[in-house]
């Protein structure tokens, strides 16, 4: 016999009208084995489940009603669902993750932070580290000048016992205090990096522009000796161009591309420059430098 869709959706209806929710949902139920993507259904499952006292029945409908709503690209609609289900149960990390993402593909960032935040402290406190720290990633992306969050993001690495992620945003938060103008607040990040890393190139290039800002010449001369050692090129005097290495490999040419953008981070385009422009003379098919080149406006 062919399933009549608008009947049964009717036998439901009545079924809720005289107070017998359980048959009303069963009834509401078979509409959505036969279409499952019938959000409308699924929203009076959900409603009738929350008012029948079934609340893990009601989450998991609110649920289906947010993913049909998402699939059909009515975003709006499938955060106001996910809403519901947060109502219920204020403490999935997962659907607070899930109605983040929603926001920020919706251009609401502040409530996307609000979630996401939520979402890694939920993670954090029930000990998957890993999820939390995924959570924490995305609000510093979002709000990548807010430096108290990228610090604290900074702190949870090292609790995590992930030390290269920890540096990695360690260095964009000292290069973000230099780009504000607080060098000293700058050298106090880069003083923790420099303990676990003392030979990382890219540190190193901060911290040197970071002492010459906050006025210790001869620090940062020291620290440029040691990237000279580190390197084995000689600095570059002002004005002039890095002399061209013998034969350099593939790796030397990614290395100096690497050291050319970690000037570009600090604002030291003018030191990047012929580096790049180096590059280019060994390995003038090298896109990626002739890009950064062409938006530093100086191919030629």
């Amino acid at each position: 016999m062919k399933f009549d869709k608008a009947k049964v959706i009717e036998k439901a209806r009545r079924y809720a009208h005289k107070g017998n929710l359980g048959r009303a949902i069963q009834m509401y139920r078979e509409v959505v084995s036969q279409d499952p993507t019938d959000s409308h259904a699924w929203l009076k499952i959900a409603e009738l489940c929350k008012r029948n006292g079934d609340e893990a029945a009601a989450v998991g409908a609110y649920a289906e009603v947010a993913r049909s709503y998402r699939i059909r690209g009515f975003r709006q609609k499938a955060i106001a669902a996910y809403e519901q289900v947060l109502r219920i149960q204020p403490g999935d990390a997962r659907m607070h993750n899930e109605t983040a993402e929603q926001y920020a593909e919706a251009g609401h960032v502040a409530d996307a932070l609000r979630h996401f935040k939520s979402a890694g402290e939920l993670y954090w406190k029930a000990d998957d580290r890993r999820a939390a720290l995924v959570a924490f990633a995305r609000v510093v992306e979002l709000a990548p000048n807010d430096l108290p969050l990228r610090k604290q993001l900074a702190e949870l690495y090292t609790a995590a016992g992930m030390h290269g992620d920890a540096v990695r945003e360690y260095m964009e938060l000292a290069a973000s205090y230099l780009h504000v103008g607080d060098p000293l607040r700058s050298l106090s990040v880069l003083k923790v990096c420099y303990k676990s890393q003392p030979d990382n190139t890219d540190l190193l290039t901060v911290m040197a522009k970071a002492f010459r800002d906050a006025g210790y010449h001869d620090r940062a001369a020291a620290v440029e000796r040691e990237l000279e050692r580190l390197t084995g090129r000689p600095a570059l005097a002002k004005g002039t161009a890095r002399q061209r290495p013998n034969g350099p490999t593939a790796h030397q040419l990614d290395k100096l591309f690497t050291e050319a953008t970690s000037y570009i981070k600090v604002g030291l385009s003018d030191r990047a420059v012929p580096l790049l422009r180096a590059i280019l003379q060994e390995q003038p098919d090298h896109e990626d430098a002739r890009l950064t080149l062409e938006r530093l406006g100086a191919m030629h």
